[in-house]
């Protein structure tokens, strides 16, 4: 298990590399998805919200039950508000590995039980 930490804080250091989504880039997508709910949103504004929320769930999907145990009571929303909230309350994260900033966030949330 350290040795799984250490791996993990080695690459959430590392600054994102190109063909990966950055948390900043991340970010605006989590941006659009709150316009996106708001009256007469535009197309683009859905099209990131639909990209925002499938990117946020497939990093929870393929983590759950082994990195992060969530449970059955919580939907795609909330995590996808969830992750949104901690992109937006902690601007100096942004620069790193999206995915990496999920997975250490839904890790510290929902450790899973050993």
């Amino acid at each position: 298990m350290k040795k799984w930490l250490l791996a993990l804080v080695f690459v959430v250091a590392l600054p994102a590399k190109a063909g990966f989504i950055t948390g900043n880039e991340l970010y605006e997508l989590y941006k659009a998805s709150i316009r996106a709910e708001q009256a007469s949103p535009s197309e683009k504004d859905l099209i990131d919200a639909n990209e925002y929320l499938g990117y946020v769930t497939g990093v929870w999907d393929a983590l759950e039950g082994f990195a992060v145990c969530t449970g059955d009571k919580i939907t795609r929303g909330q995590i996808g508000d969830m992750v949104g909230e901690y992109l937006k309350s902690n601007p100096g994260i942004r620069d790193k590995q999206a995915s990496s900033i999920i997975m250490i966030y839904l890790n510290a949330e929902y450790p899973c039980k050993k």
